[in-house]
């Protein structure tokens, strides 16, 4: 197993501009296929920290519907073939606060385990628990500029993402582009997420990876946003599962003043949304 992490942005950004990394994981091995646990986010296998210039580290955590979701899938797992590989991006910024102007190292802290099958192992009764692992450990160090504000460039990134994000040509790099857009100051791109769920060009799959990146804001804004979704399905006749779930889950994992706003905005644009979608059922 080789894996691969660089940079696939510049070293030198604003306060509030995307961050990412590039990855790649081949396997090597010309027989067998290598099977590794990713997490139900496709971040278990790796950690994130930052230090600043004054030798100041902070480590990056779940997001709190990541969190909800390692709970219900524990231990997901990606297989690659003999001789393949998968490739991904991981918008680092998302898992910092806006960071002030200075000079940071962004590190990224590996540790992958894996297990190789023969090809064509079955398995009658069951995949065995002794199958040889290996594990791969390895970091990643980054530098990081960040210069003075500049809410103007934040909003033209926000502007070339939303129109990215409208050309069906993008739809294999959509997941990316989603994520940095949805990683942006609220202040910067909130017209660009309005354009993005409001227009009748945006393609499913870039509306559920919308849905998925505001209900890990945990925002008023991000509920706002969903209530618009959700309010505008029951006008035509429809549902959204997805909003919904989306809904739940911020109901359930938000703070009280967001589970206040989303009642009362409910209300107030004559939406039932039920005991079931507010998980009023929920005791905590």
């Amino acid at each position: 197993m080789i894996v691969t992490i660089t940079q696939a942005s510049t070293t030198k950004v604003c306060p509030g501009e995307p961050f990412v990394l590039h990855y790649k994981i081949a396997n090597t091995d010309s027989v067998g296929q290598a099977t590794f646990y990713t997490g139900a986010n496709f971040n278990r296998w790796y950690t994130l920290s930052l230090r600043s210039a004054y030798g100041i580290t902070r480590e990056a955590s779940a997001l709190p519907a990541e969190k909800k979701l390692e709970g219900l899938h524990p231990s997901p797992e990606v297989s690659i073939l003999a001789g393949e590989s998968i490739q991904g991006d991981i918008v680092a910024t998302r898992r910092f606060p806006v960071l002030a102007p200075g000079k940071y190292v962004l590190t990224l802290h590996m540790a992958l385990t894996s297990y190789t099958e023969p090809k064509g192992a079955w398995y009658p009764e069951g995949r065995p628990n002794t199958l040889p692992q290996q594990e791969v450990a390895d970091e990643y160090t980054f530098p990081l500029l960040v210069t003075a504000n500049n809410p103007a460039r934040l909003q033209r990134i926000a502007r070339s993402r939303e129109t990215a994000l409208l050309d069906v040509n993008n739809a294999a790099h959509f997941g990316r582009l989603a994520e940095e857009l949805f990683s942006l100051p609220e202040a910067s791109a909130k017209p660009s997420w309005q354009t993005l769920i409001a227009d009748r060009n945006t393609s499913p799959g870039v509306l559920d990876k919308a849905v998925d990146m505001l209900e890990t804001l945990q925002t008023t804004t991000a509920a706002d946003l969903l209530l618009q979704m959700h309010s505008r399905a029951i006008r035509v006749g429809s549902r959204t599962p997805h909003v919904e779930n989306a809904l739940a889950s911020m109901y359930n994992t938000g703070s009280p003043a967001l589970r206040e706003h989303i009642k009362n905005l409910a209300r107030l644009q004559g939406i039932e949304l039920g005991d079931k979608l507010l998980g009023l059922n929920n005791p905590n």
